[in-house]
């Protein structure tokens, strides 16, 4: 096979794969009609929009207070969870607008609390996917809730 052939075999796959990775992501998400979203790889349910921007405290006692979709058990996301819904190759925000239209390109609360730093849960930041530590008496985020699924607790 001659050299010209190879390099538009090898440009036609890398097209074909770019294509299938980007269009595999997006069905992983089901909007639910109710202002939840699901995720159908880990089985966890989404709060759509955004609860606000608030403390930490305020975060907790926001997700379980939540009724939504018919449901009552909702709670601020582990880290773990929102790393499962972030989307690596966009940013600013770093997660599908399709799904999550009023997402904000920035830190979002989870449960997890740092190990190493004083009085700090981990947030993410969607505007590029990163996570830090966010003060839990001084700092403000945004909160989404989420219900079930394999990371849910």
């Amino acid at each position: 096979m001659n050299r010209q052939k190879l390099l538009f075999m090898f440009f036609a796959i890398s097209i074909l794969l770019f294509c299938y990775c980007n269009l595999s992501y997006a069905v992983n998400f089901t909007n639910n009609g109710n202002g939840t979203v699901t995720d159908r790889t880990t089985g966890l349910m989404w709060q759509q929009a955004e609860g606000g921007l608030m403390e930490w405290g305020k975060a907790l006692l926001y997700c379980k207070g939540l009724s939504l979709g018919g449901y009552s058990d909702w709670l601020l996301p582990s880290i773990e969870d929102l790393w499962s819904i972030t989307d690596h190759r966009l940013w600013n925000p770093a997660i599908n607008t399709t799904f999550f239209p009023k997402a904000q390109p920035s830190y979002y609360w989870s449960s997890t609390m740092c190990a190493y730093c004083k009085d700090e849960a981990w947030v993410l930041g969607f505007s590029t996917g990163g996570v830090g530590g966010g003060d839990t008496s001084k700092s403000l985020a945004y909160v989404r809730c989420v219900r079930g699924g394999r990371f849910g607790k």
